[in-house]
């Protein structure tokens, strides 16, 4: 621990916080670290930030789509949106952040565990394997050689478990990940690396598309972002997918309720705007 986390290390220390969606139902309970905390190294992926919570909302208002579909969070911070994403019916759930530290992985499997209560746990090398939902390293590219293959993130490998035969009575579950469901909240950050964001997102959008019957739902990637965060690399990104076959199908501004902002007036001051309605939201899929 170098000297300056030493300072704070009682105030990094994840606290538990719940999170309940009465519209549905649940209630999920995730350990994060203060907001308050962001400046510290490597805080980041352990916070639970405004655009989840607001994602899930969202998630909520269409839930029906991610029956039967796999569904994979880039950035997932705590695992929030993929914890809810598994709940709401998906067929697989890869929740993914480039944080691989013993800290984060230690924070997303008490999370999982907690949240998931069909699950049974299992080491591996390079993974930690539940029944439906699992946390891979994706670090985003623009090389995307280097990124890890869509079927390698939805392998389910067999758990501990065995029956008296020393068998595991179950077999590994191999997910064909078509009509994909791609999930991002508060991914990009003031330094976030947006080209390389841009590529993955299409990466796996259209590696899916590939998968996908022309009678099935396409992938789809929604995202919700703070606006101020978003509005310098908003001009970059949205080139980036469309020069990858990405179609930006919708975009909206939402207040921190979710509540979806009206058509902006041509005389309306547009700090007062963002102010009103801080959050982004889009939706895109392959041409």
């Amino acid at each position: 621990m170098d000297t300056l986390t030493s300072l704070f290390d009682e105030d990094i220390r994840p606290e538990t916080q719940t999170i309940s969606f009465p519209t549905i139902g649940e209630c999920f309970t995730v350990e994060s670290v203060n907001k308050q905390n962001q400046h510290i190294s490597d805080a980041v992926s352990t916070i639970l930030w405004g655009g989840a919570t607001l994602l899930c909302n969202y998630m909520i208002t269409v839930k029906d789509i991610f029956r039967h579909r796999p569904t994979l969070e880039l950035g997932c911070g705590v695992g929030l949106p993929g914890i809810l994403a598994t709940k709401l019916g998906a067929s697989f759930c890869c929740v993914s952040d480039s944080d691989d530290s013993p800290v984060f992985t230690e924070l997303m499997e008490k999370n999982l565990h907690r949240n998931l209560h069909n699950i049974s746990v299992a080491e591996t090398s390079n993974q930690t394997t539940y029944t439906n939902c699992v946390f891979n390293k994706v670090v985003w590219n623009e090389r995307t050689h280097l990124l890890p293959q869509l079927s390698s993130l939805f392998l389910q490998k067999p758990c501990s478990l065995c029956d008296e035969s020393g068998q595991d009575p179950r077999q590994a579950l191999d997910v064909v990940p078509k009509s994909l469901i791609v999930l991002c909240s508060d991914v990009i950050y003031y330094h976030t690396d947006v080209a390389s964001l841009a590529h993955t997102i299409a990466f796996y959008l259209n590696k899916s598309k590939e998968l996908t019957p022309p009678d099935e739902p396409k992938p789809v990637c929604i995202m919700c972002n703070l606006s101020a965060r978003f509005a310098h690399a908003e001009e970059p990104f949205k080139e980036i997918l469309e020069s990858t076959g990405i179609l930006l199908l919708r975009q909206w501004r939402a207040d921190s309720d979710g509540v979806e902002a009206p058509e902006k007036k041509d005389d309306e001051v547009l700090t007062v705007y963002q102010s009103r309605y801080p959050y982004v939201f889009l939706e895109m899929s392959p041409t």
